[in-house]
């Protein structure tokens, strides 16, 4: 390798690591767990109380009289308990000296347009990815080459805490991390699009419950597309619009960050084409608390007020058994369906394979030319009777998907929490992943993004950013772990990818490692998509210049700046390797520089930072704002 491609020499430790391990670290190569610093007794004590004041004030609400005369904040207040505690945290570190900033670099647009026969794909420039990845051997000489890789830092205290929960509060898979890839192995970075923000809500019930998330339900891109950013809208007839910026790391100054946005087009109520709808509500024991089934009754019934005569509505529940509650229905009789759900009582084992079934051949019936049909799942994700894996249960029913009944998962609830089962139906069902843990997230969910769920305008969205290796000596995706797609399947259109509905976004953060004389073109990036039904993806590109990504951190747009503390919270969070340089008071900070009480969610998130980092131990407190 030439001085060109030199990798500087404050990376090559974190390099070595990541090598050494593979392209995936797993998190059974950390350091060993710690003891809990909670026992099992006081947190199963507060998770029976929690379920206990759930269920008795949701029953209130819900039984007793119709739940659309129940405000939200009155049934999230009657579920908390009691009113947030004031919290403290680290006393942030000043940030550097930097220069004035210079004026902005331009932010890179373009649109995939739905014109019926246009074809915008092209041919690849620059070279093909090797199909087999080459074995993690340093490239840099026998002598460094033979050098051993630094140990892992022993970790905090307050990281044991999330795994230790009696019996798992949330029950994932395992963590998983991009590591860096050399460009002079491979320039193609390949991933499916994933608007899932499950992850985030998961993460927010479990700090408010005084308790660090589990590392492996942290999922950065969860995270980080749970919020708005300020991304162009598409214009005319396209279909969405895709920019890239960057800044620098805003501590590690030999790494820079870029991101790439994608901004779907809105479609307004009027335009919005009918939607058939299947609610699989899971009735079994295990959804017997509140936060479960009487918050599944709640959330579903805030759907119900979105819809009108144009639409359809058909419940099936699954438990020992499965049934049809009410065939379909159209969407403007709405007290019936409404009596419907307020009906639904819990008990018995957990069908889900047959319910999924019904579902399908209830979803059948509604299919039209010029309709939505999409199943919507409430569940805990527990399944007991017979298949009860994701690949065993939609084996059985793959040929719907290709009809064009569309599946995604709504999680409720705790304890036996099944978030890989969940994550994956939707993957596989061509579908979103959502976890609603309170009034609040439903509103959210199905009354304000109800038709952003089901109604899509691009399939199988596949991103592909071509690395320049004159100017990037490595680089590494922050996330969409689960989302991988080997470099020679972007073109390949029977390869499954993500969808994207009406008005959603996607945020994807690289970390970047410049070479020491980098050259103009930073890397090209491509985004592959379909027309809703389609079968022939369309593909639009453009280069990146690399000064986009060489201004100060602190010129950086607010919009970057806010969700770089996201991408780094969420490698706090998650235990991740690659948390170098980062803090939680480094988060709080630079959440505070974005003015985050202009919007409630960032105002929401900055609160979380500041518990996260009270529950981690770092010890000198600040006051909440």
């Amino acid at each position: 390798m030439t001085s060109r491609h030199r990798i500087p020499r404050s990376i090559l430790r974190t390099l070595q690591l990541a090598t050494s391990a593979g392209l995936v670290v797993a998190c059974s190569s950390m350091a060993p767990e710690k003891p809990a610093m909670r026992s099992a007794a006081p947190v199963a004590q507060e998770e029976a109380r929690q379920a206990r004041v759930t269920t008795e004030s949701l029953s209130a609400a819900v039984a007793d009289r119709p739940v659309d005369e129940v405000s939200a904040p009155e049934m999230d207040a009657r579920a908390s308990g009691a009113a947030a505690q004031p919290v403290s945290a680290p006393t942030p570190r000043a940030p550097a000296a930097e220069p004035a900033p210079p004026p902005p670099a331009p932010v890179t647009t373009v649109a995939l347009a739905t014109k019926a026969g246009e074809d915008r794909g092209g041919t690849m420039s620059g070279r093909l990815a090797r199909e087999a990845k080459k074995d993690a051997a340093d490239t840099r000489g026998p002598a460094q080459a033979k050098r051993p890789a630094p140990s892992t830092p022993a970790e905090p205290a307050w990281m044991a805490q999330g795994a230790s929960a009696p019996g798992g509060q949330f029950e994932g898979r395992e963590a998983r991390f991009n590591s860096f890839t050399h460009t002079d192995r491979d320039a193609l970075s390949t991933f499916a699009i994933d608007v899932d923000t499950a992850a985030y809500s998961i993460a927010r019930r479990t700090l408010m419950s005084e308790r660090m998330p589990t590392p492996s339900l942290v999922r950065v891109e969860e995270m980080v597309n749970y919020f708005r950013y300020d991304y162009p809208a598409p214009k005319g007839e396209e279909l969405f619009s895709i920019q890239a910026d960057g800044a620098a790391h805003p501590f590690l100054e030999d790494r820079k960050l870029l991101r790439v946005g994608i901004q779907a087009k809105e479609v307004t109520e009027l335009d919005r084409r009918p939607a058939n709808l299947v609610f699989l509500v899971d009735t079994s024991g295990s959804m017997s608390s509140g936060d479960k089934l009487e918050l599944t009754k709640a959330a579903l019934t805030l759907a119900v007020d979105r819809l009108d005569a144009r639409d359809k509505v058909a419940i099936t529940t699954y438990a020992g058994g499965v049934n049809v509650v009410l065939p379909p229905t159209p969407g403007n009789q709405k007290q019936k369906i409404k009596a419907a759900l307020r009906r639904l009582r819990s008990g018995g084992g957990t069908a889900m394979s047959s319910g999924l079934e019904l579902a399908y051949q209830q979803a059948a019936k509604m299919l039209s030319p010029d309709s939505v049909t999409r199943i919507i799942v409430a569940s805990d994700g527990d399944a007991n009777i017979g298949s009860t894996s994701p690949d065993q249960i939609l084996k059985r029913i793959e040929g719907y998907k290709e009809e064009g009944v569309f599946l995604s998962t709504i999680g409720f609830g705790q304890g036996n929490y099944k978030d890989a089962m969940m994550e994956q139906l939707a993957n596989r069902g061509n579908g979103n992943y959502y976890y609603i843990d309170s009034m609040r997230m439903a509103q959210r969910v199905f009354s304000r993004d109800l038709f952003k769920m089901v109604q899509d305008v691009a399939q199988d969205v596949k991103i592909q950013v071509e690395f320049n290796p004159e100017s990037v000596a490595a680089y590494r995706l922050i996330g969409y772990e689960n989302r991988d797609i080997a470099d020679k399947d972007f073109r390949n259109d029977k390869v499954d990818a993500g969808e994207i509905g009406a008005g959603h976004q996607v945020t994807a953060l690289y970390e970047v490692v410049l070479t020491e004389e980098p050259s103009e073109r930073l890397a090209t990036v491509r985004v592959r998509a379909k027309q809703p039904r389609g079968t022939k993806a369309k593909e639009v590109g453009f280069d990146v210049a690399t000064n986009l990504v060489t201004r100060t951190f602190a010129s950086a747009p607010e919009d970057l700046r806010f969700a770089t503390a996201v991408m780094g919270g969420s490698e706090l969070l998650r235990r991740s390797p690659f948390a170098e340089g980062w803090s939680f008071a480094d988060v709080i900070r630079i959440v505070s520089e974005t003015r985050p009480y202009d919007e409630p969610d960032r105002a929401e998130f900055l609160s979380l930072m500041k518990k996260a980092a009270h529950l981690s131990g770092e010890d000198r407190p600040i006051g909440m704002r």
